[in-house]
């Protein structure tokens, strides 16, 4: 009997490479649709893909705001350094400086994590990102009365943690930002001036290139599920024309979509296929069609068909195992992709495997991808017979620092991350065994 696993991945749904987010919750063309709290909701209008908000002529409120709270599209939030919550947003508040948070200045911002939907409340307390008056910097900070009553520095009793380096100008028509809460407890800020990114750039972090920095202590005053209302805050008077503008309105933690999918492996059995894939959770997952390709990918591009559909368990904090076979298979190459759709008609796209029914196999341990790296990279390993296969990890002077791989496994292509966040920069080594068959090559690691 023929029989030969291929392609074991780890990876998330929608996260195309290392860098990227986990979702892109709405972006004000189709995407989302979220259902927002407003101190007045007149004052918030969607128009031409872009989320406005307005001063209906008024100054009050002269901190206006739209609140979202992100267990909505996100069970279990949490604000924890071992979550590593991530924010992504964009923002132009289209006029020719920033006038300040008083009580009839301009500026603009977004609330990433507060513990009420009401941001006027002297009560509120959380982190923001906003414009800071004077300096007009783009700076991350954390307040304790809301976002009312300030100075025209900062909204309420505010506190600055880390200035960006990113300096409004009008001419920019707008600044990308991402937000990144460390394991460490410190902060991240990077930011892309011009106009808004693509939904999939939006989502991938290295997209926002103009600017990196962290801080350099960690700021761990707010943390715990009750930090759960993200937004955006508009300070302003009451100049009818006045508006500011929002896109991009993303959010994570774990870097992990609301559907995680965690493995992804194609097994040939004689003549079909077996599928098999794994989530770790799941928020309003209806379900995944399996689409496959014929022939080499490079000579038939745009040929997927759909060829089954698999029902999703719609709402899980824990692991759920799928699979699907696929039959009277002849010889010749296959490439298999999960189309993961939400129950709103929402989806996205797994990465691909790829399955050669005629290739001969061999042991072999592959270098690293890439490399250098920081801090994940991927690692892939060919066995020829099934058995036990044990991967780890040893520092420069040879001592083990951690096994990545220890368990029984079936002959074929595998390929698995490895994520290295908890070691400090330098060289590497990482060695194979299976059977008598022994390998290392060297990796990397650049912070």
């Amino acid at each position: 009997m023929k029989k030969i696993a291929l392609l074991i991945l780890s990876f998330c749904l929608s996260v195309l490479n290392n860098n990227s987010l986990a979702q892109l919750f709405d972006n004000y063309d189709g995407a989302g649709g979220l259902g927002y709290s407003s101190e007045d909701a007149s004052f918030w209008v969607v128009n031409s893909g872009q989320y406005e908000g307005q001063t209906g002529s008024s100054s009050s409120p002269n901190h206006s705001y739209s609140s979202y709270d992100m267990t909505g599209s996100l069970a279990g939030w949490d604000l924890s350094n071992s979550n590593t919550n991530e924010w992504i947003g964009w923002m132009d508040l289209n006029r020719p400086s920033v006038s300040g948070w008083g009580n009839s200045s301009y500026s603009c911002g977004m609330v990433l994590a507060a513990d009420n939907s009401d941001f006027n409340s002297n009560t509120t307390v959380g982190y923001a990102i906003g414009l800071k008056n004077t300096s007009d910097l783009l700076v991350l900070f954390k307040f304790s009365a809301g976002i009312t009553g300030g100075t025209t520095e900062l909204p309420g009793t505010s506190t600055e943690i880390l200035s960006s380096g990113y300096t409004y100008s009008d001419a920019d028509n707008g600044v990308n930002f991402y937000v990144k809460l460390e394991s460490d407890g410190k902060w991240t800020i990077k930011y892309k001036a011009g106009a808004q990114l693509s939904d999939a750039d939006a989502v991938d972090a290295a997209k926002y290139s103009d600017g990196s920095v962290t801080s350099s202590t960690a700021d761990e005053t707010y943390r715990g599920t009750d930090y759960k209302h993200s937004g955006w805050i508009y300070a302003h008077n009451s100049g009818g024309s006045e508006k500011v503008y929002f896109d991009n309105f993303g959010f994570a933690q774990n870097g992990s979509m609301p559907v995680e999918l965690t493995s992804f492996s194609a097994i040939i059995i004689n003549s079909s296929i077996k599928l098999n894939w794994r989530t770790e959770t799941e928020v309003n997952n209806y379900g995944f069609e399996v689409e496959r390709q014929v022939g080499s990918r490079q000579s038939t591009v745009g040929n997927w068909k759909p060829i089954g559909f698999v029902d999703g368990h719609g709402n899980s904090n824990s692991p759920k195992e799928y699979e699907y076979i696929d039959e009277n298979i002849v010889s010749g190459k296959y490439a298999y992709r999960l189309k993961q759709i939400d129950n709103d008609g929402s989806f996205e796209l797994s990465k691909v495997i790829e399955v050669d029914m005629d290739a001969p196999i061999a042991y072999e341990l592959s270098q690293n991808y890439p490399n250098p790296f920081n801090p994940v990279t991927t690692i892939k390993f060919t066995i020829a017979k099934s058995g036990f296969v044990k991967l780890s990890y040893y520092n420069i002077l040879g001592e083990l620092k951690g096994t990545i791989v220890n368990e029984f496994k079936e002959a074929g292509i595998h390929t698995v991350s490895f994520n290295a966040s908890d070691l400090n920069s330098g060289i590497y080594f990482f060695k194979l065994e299976a059977d008598n068959f022994v390998q290392i090559k060297k990796m990397s690691l650049i912070k």
